[in-house]
């Protein structure tokens, strides 16, 4: 379902204006969600995480910069992918 969603980096500015900075994160409705690449044979590559935010965005952190010093890099989805956000949102919410 995700696997082949093209995205782009977000730009410092990007995701501070999407985030909110970083208000939106803490607004109830989101989701994050980890996940595990079964592709990957190594633990530490396998790990990826995929942010769903209640206005519908698909935002994608690089986990391997979450624990640096550096900011965390993310992604967005290049193509409206709205369709893919409403199914997810309906798997999870029907769980």
């Amino acid at each position: 379902m995700i696997d082949n969603i093209e995205v782009r980096k977000l730009s410092p500015d990007e995701e501070n204006n999407i985030l909110a900075n970083g208000k939106k994160m803490q607004q109830k409705g989101n989701y994050f969600i980890s996940l595990n690449n079964t592709k990957e044979t190594s633990p530490a590559k396998s790990l990826c995480g995929l942010l769903i935010l209640k206005e519908g965005k698909l935002i994608f952190p690089d986990i391997k910069t979450m624990t640096g010093k550096q900011r965390t890099v993310s992604y967005i989805p290049v193509d409206d992918v709205s369709d893919i956000v409403q199914e997810l949102l309906e798997i999870i919410e029907n769980r």
